[in-house]
């Protein structure tokens, strides 16, 4: 431990030069993202902890990540149920007639129309 220490120290000095050049030359950034961050609604001892913000979003992360997991098989259902049949071996005619939609409801599917029909 007291190896890192000095081997830490050392470097620190050995770069003492170069770290103001950088602090004289970032300030400007540093500053910017505080008046952003500021302007967010991010400011200093009134806010959560940063570890607290991110186990919250997590979860609602990781819903969003389950729910779009489960478009890929959803688009593919509706493909395989619009594909028309060969040979023209379904009918595409209601045989007890269409149902009657309430109001001004459409229904569509792959931006097709769709028809409900009657049982």
């Amino acid at each position: 431990m007291l190896q890192q220490l000095d081997l830490f120290a050392r470097t620190l000095a050995s770069n003492v030069d170069s770290m103001r050049d950088w602090s004289d030359n970032t300030s400007g950034v540093v500053t910017r993202t505080n008046a952003l961050l500021a302007a967010l609604g991010l400011t200093p001892n009134e806010n959560p902890p940063l570890d607290a913000i991110v186990a919250n979003a997590m979860p609602i992360a990781e819903q969003l990540v389950n729910a779009i997991a489960t478009l890929p098989g959803i688009v593919q259902l509706l493909n395989e149920g619009t594909k028309p049949q060969a040979n023209g071996a379904v009918s595409l005619t209601c045989k007890n007639g269409q149902a009657q939609l309430p109001g001004m409801m459409n229904l569509f599917v792959a931006g097709q129309k769709v028809t409900v029909c009657n049982k």
